[in-house]
C-alpha cells in the first residue's frame, strides 16, 4: 500500500536535541526507511499549509550550527521534497510552532488521510494525542511498525473499490492522470468498471487540491489495414465515450487515445505544465504496473490476489514513452465530448 507521512520541521531543528550524533544517526535511519535503495519509495510527504512546511524545514536545517548535521538534513530534504504533495492550508500560519504544525495536520488529516507523523520528542504526547498509533518518534524510531502495511509492490484482492484504494494517494494528489489498458472497450465485462471507479476517486478529492488532466488510453481495434478499420475504431471509443459519460455525468470529460495493440496495464500520473509555445509539457511522477484488474463480480469468484508495483524512475521513463502522446503519436486523440457530439 502507498502512504503520505507529515514531517514536522522539529525534527530538523538542531536546537530541540541535545546529544547531535544521536539525531542524526537518528536522521540517517529515517532516509533509509523512506527510500529503500532497491525499490520506488511507497511514501508520500504532505507538504502542509499550501507548500509552506518543506520550505521552513529548510530554513530551520540551513540554521543548523553542526556542519556535518546541516549536510545530513538537507540531503534528506532534498529527497523529501522529491516526493512531497500539496496540501491546502487549513489554519493560520505555523511558523516555527510544531504543536501549531500537529493542530494544522490534524485538520488536513480529517479531509484526508495522514497515514503517518513523524515529530521530535518534545511533542510526542500532543502528537499522539492526535495521531495516536500512526505517531513515531525521530529518536527510537521503529522502522518494522512504522512500514507495516506500506510497500512499493502490494497484492490487492480482486474487487475493483479495494484496488482502487490502494492506489487513493495517487487519485488525490495527481494533476495529471493516464489509464492504459488494452481491455477497456466500454462494456460491462471489461476494464471500464476499473476506469471508472479511479475516476470517481479521482473526482471525489476534498477542496484546494489541484484539478487534473485525465487521459484514457486502450488498444486500437485489430486488421488497421482493412478498408473498415477506422470505422471501427470510431465505434470503439465512442462506446468508450459513452460508457464513461453515463458513469461520470454530463460535465465529464477526458482526452481519449488509441494505440497499436499493447499487453501490459499501466497508471501514469504526474503533472502537467504549459509551455510558452502552448503545448503541454508532462513529468510523470508515480507509474504503477498493474498485474490484474478486478471485474464486476471477481470478488465472489475466490479468484487469487494479484500483484502490483510502484515503477522505478528508470521504469517510468522506458514505459511512459511508449505512452506519451507528444513522443509517441497515438493512432487517435481525441476528448470524450467530441467524440459524442462532434
Amino acid at each position: 500500500m502507498l502512504a503520505e507521512i507529515a514531517v514536522l520541521p522539529g525534527v530538523f531543528d538542531e536546537r530541540k536535541f541535545s546529544d547531535i550524533r544521536e539525531w542524526t544517526q537518528q536522521l540517517r535511519f529515517l532516509k533509509l526507511a523512506l527510500f529503500p535503495s532497491t525499490a520506488a519509495s511507497p511514501y508520500f510527504v504532505s507538504n502542509l499549509h499550501s507548500g509552506n512546511l518543506i520550505e521552513l524545514t529548510r530554513s530551520i536545517a540551513e540554521n543548523a550550527t553542526d556542519s556535518s548535521a546541516k549536510r545530513i538534513c538537507l540531503d534528506l530534504l532534498k529527497l523529501l521534497e522529491r516526493v512531497a504533495v500539496f496540501r491546502p492550508a487549513c489554519e493560520d500560519y505555523p511558523k516555527e510552532d510544531d504543536l501549531a504544525w500537529i493542530q494544522e495536520a490534524a485538520k488536513s488529516d480529517k479531509s484526508e488521510a495522514i497515514e503517518r507523523v513523524i515529530a521530535p520528542p518534545c511533542v510526542m504526547t500532543e502528537a499522539k494525542n492526535r495521531f495516536g498509533k500512526r505517531t513515531f518518534c525521530l529518536c527510537g524510531f521503529d522502522e518494522d511498525q512504522f512500514a507495516k502495511d506500506i510497500g512499493s509492490s502490494w497484492t490487492p484482492t480482486m474487487n475493483v473499490l479495494s484496488q482502487v484504494e490502494s492506489i487513493r494517494k495517487i487519485c488525490v494528489h495527481c494533476g495529471f492522470i493516464c489509464i492504459a489498458s488494452p481491455y477497456i472497450d466500454g462494456g460491462e465485462d471489461d476494464d471500464t468498471n476499473f476506469v471508472i471507479e479511479v475516476l470517481k476517486s479521482v473526482r471525489d478529492r476534498p477542496k484546494g487540491f489541484h484539478p487534473v488532466d485525465i487521459q484514457v488510453q486502450f488498444a486500437a481495434p485489430d486488421k488497421p489495414t482493412n478498408i473498415d478499420f477506422r470505422d471501427r475504431l470510431s465505434r470503439k471509443a465512442r462506446n468508450i465515450s459513452k460508457s464513461l459519460r453515463d458513469a461520470m455525468g454530463e460535465s465529464f470529460d477526458a482526452e481519449l487515445v488509441a494505440r497499436p495493440e499493447f499487453k501490459d496495464r499501466y497508471i501514469f500520473a504526474g503533472f502537467r505544465t504549459e509551455s510558452s509555445r502552448k503545448t503541454k509539457q508532462t513529468a510523470i511522477r508515480w507509474g504503477v504496473y498493474l498485474g490484474h484488474i478486478a471485474r464486476r463480480g471477481d470478488d465472489r469468484k475466490n479468484l487469487p490476489m494479484t500483484n502490483w508495483h510502484l515503477l522505478s524512475s528508470l521504469d517510468i521513463l522506458k514505459n511512459f514513452e511508449n505512452f506519451d502522446t507528444l513522443q509517441n503519436p497515438p493512432i487517435l486523440s481525441s476528448r470524450v465530448s467530441e467524440l459524442l457530439h462532434g
